[in-house]
Formats: C-alpha cells, structure tokens, sequence
C-alpha cells in the first residue's frame, strides 16, 4: 500500500531526485550515517532505490510509534512512570516529572486520522492547480486502500480471542507522535 502510494507520487514528481536539492541533502545525510553495508548509491538517480528506502522507514517508524507511542496517559502519575528516578526516592523528581509531562503534553495530543479528509488540503497547497487535482487524487486512493486493509483486520479481528489494532488505519493517525 506504502510502495503503491510511493510509485504513483514519486512518479509524479520525476525530476525530484536530480533537482530537489531538499531530496539531496537527505540523501546525502542518510548515506553518510548509514551502515555501509546497505550500499547506498551516491547520488540516487533511482526512483525505486528511495521508494524502497521509504517504505522500509516509513513502515518501521509507524510500527515503533504504534508500539510505543500511547503512553501519554501513563504519565500523568509520576509515581508511576517517569523517565529517572533519583536513588532512594519513590517518584519522579520536579526535573524528570516536567520532562515527561511535556512530552506527555505534546505527544498525547489528538491527531488527524488517516482516514480524515486532509487529501483536499493538497489543492490549497499546492501553487499549481493541476499537480494539486493529481496529489489529491493520490491520497484518496492511497486511503481507499487503507479502508479496505482496516476492513481485512476488522474482519480477521471477528475471530480472534484478542483482537489485534496495530496498523488499523481506523485506529491510526497521521502523526508519529502517538
């Protein structure tokens, strides 16, 4: 579903690897942090190469964020979690308590869902009318895609003794924060 939505906009966007110099400078930086083993290219001059790369982030970052990010609520007693505990003490001191409720703050905030109508924010986006229409469309198909994955888990969910959410896109938001 990624890899579908990827091709189509990367497609539309053909010279973005040799003239968004944005595109370059990431790819740069991801080559130079990058174990060497994975072989990057220098420069990609392959739409496929950085589709695949993408796909791989963005599937591991909604995964770990999914996983993990939920956890605002839990915050909110420093008696019962917190990011350091001094030795000896049975709560969060001023210091870590304050790091974690702004995080907690920042991270526990509603999001639009995948699902939301922000497809239509691409015509106002975008400075030409056209490649606006084409990105709006390619939203709208990458979230009819969703809706059917999100209707394979629910109908998976019909049996299962637990029900499993991850990667629900009924469930989901657009941010990573949570």
């Amino acid at each position: 579903l990624v890899e579908g939505f990827l091709q189509a906009y990367l497609g539309q966007q053909m010279n973005c690897l040799r003239r968004d110099g944005a595109v370059k400078t990431w790819w740069s930086k991801l080559k130079q942090y990058s174990p060497s083993t994975l072989r990057l290219p220098d420069p990609v001059e392959d739409a496929g190469v950085l589709r695949e790369i993408l796909c791989q982030y963005i599937f591991v970052v909604t995964a770990m964020h999914n996983h993990v990010g939920a956890v605002a609520e839990f915050y909110a007693n420093p008696e019962f979690c917190a990011s350091r505990w001094a030795p000896m003490q049975t709560c969060a001191g001023k210091d870590a308590a304050l790091q974690v409720g702004s995080i907690a703050a920042f991270t526990g905030l509603d999001q639009i869902s995948l699902l939301d109508d922000w497809p239509s924010k691409y015509e106002e986006w975008s400075a030409e009318p056209s490649a606006g229409l084409v990105r709006k469309q390619l939203a709208l198909d990458f979230q009819s895609g969703l809706k059917r994955l999100d209707a394979r888990i629910a109908e998976r969910n019909r049996t299962r003794e637990m029900p499993c959410y991850s990667f629900m896109p009924s469930v989901m938001e657009t941010s990573v924060a949570k």
